[in-house]
């Protein structure tokens, strides 16, 4: 189908003249460098994959000079881009960055405005944008604009499903992060409307329900996301910490018991096992399981507190 194309296509017209779009799903960022690299589409435009920025140094110096209207085969780059730092130098140059959405967030201390399939990120020194991040409506807007680029339905395009459902997810998250659950939640339901096996969309409903006390429906929620994708243990986890919220300490065992089994190295469901077992009057195993969440990792959150709360009663972790 066209959904490739009408989503490079949508990114390329929310990018301003001599932008630079920092893509990381591929299929967003194969989509952009087709059209772009091969087509020759906007010249002006810059298209790198951010996690890449670092080991494609020179790739990254090449496409950034292209667009700048370097000769690309000078071996220059733009005299603003640091080869030891791109991010850092791409977000500082003052030109327009374009962001997509994913499994990392913007830096701090950026002004970030929302749209679909990508948000404007500036720093605040560096003057006005079209688009002035976190305004109240551009979440309005975002959402909007990315209904519209999946109005066809796509419903036998797999791909165009995926890319739909991930990036209704990203933006249920940029939700999230202002605070807003309604929409967040309403984004996530979607994109689990769109890709029922969308296990992130399901684990991120739980933790709503979860902030507003829901921990039954947590649960639920978390266990039909460890029953249809490949991030099972990590939802088994967290039905696990609902089920201990709700002292269901049977339900809570079974969850993480399942997790160590997908997962032996999850310091995290070995040290709320041992919650589960001081709960339920089993202190050796319970010192036996925190041990091996601390070898796991020393730091983790949930072992570190049940250690101290050991120390507290006297009894050695």
């Amino acid at each position: 189908g066209d959904g490739a194309r009408g989503f490079a296509e949508a990114a390329l017209d929310a990018t301003p003249v001599g932008g630079v779009v920092l893509a990381q799903s591929d299929s967003l960022a194969a989509n952009l460098m087709f059209v772009t690299a091969v087509e020759g589409a906007r010249p002006d435009v810059a298209v790198l994959a951010r996690q890449h920025l670092r080991e494609d140094g020179e790739r990254t110096a090449a496409v950034l000079a292209a667009a700048a209207g370097l000769a690309p085969m000078s071996g220059a780059a733009p005299p603003w881009f640091d080869p030891a730092a791109p991010l850092a130098s791409i977000l500082a140059s003052g030109q327009p960055v374009r962001w997509e959405l994913g499994s990392d967030a913007p830096p701090a201390g950026l002004l970030i405005a929302l749209g679909a399939p990508l948000v404007a990120v500036r720093r605040s020194s560096d003057g006005p944008d079209k688009a002035d991040g976190g305004g109240a409506d551009d979440l309005a807007a975002a959402s909007a604009a990315l209904a519209r680029l999946f109005a066809d339905g796509a419903a036998d395009d797999r791909a165009a499903r995926a890319a739909h459902a991930n990036a209704l997810v990203h933006l249920g998250l940029a939700a999230f992060g202002r605070g807003r659950l309604d929409a967040a939640d309403a984004l996530f339901a979607a994109a689990a409307e769109v890709r029922p096996g969308q296990a992130q969309a399901l684990i991120n409903r739980g933790e709503i329900a979860a902030r507003r006390g829901d921990f039954a429906g947590a649960a639920a929620l978390a266990e039909r996301a460890a029953a249809v994708d490949g991030l099972k243990a990590g939802a088994l986890v967290n039905a696990g910490r609902y089920r201990i919220q709700l002292a269901a300490w049977p339900a809570a065992a079974a969850d993480l018991e399942r997790a160590v089994v997908l997962d032996p190295e999850r310091a995290d469901a070995w040290a709320l096992l041992a919650l589960v077992d001081l709960q339920t009057e089993r202190p050796e195993r319970a010192r036996e399981r925190l041990a091996r969440a601390l070898a796991l990792d020393p730091a983790n959150a949930d072992a570190v507190s049940l250690a101290r709360q050991l120390e507290a009663r006297g009894a050695p972790p």
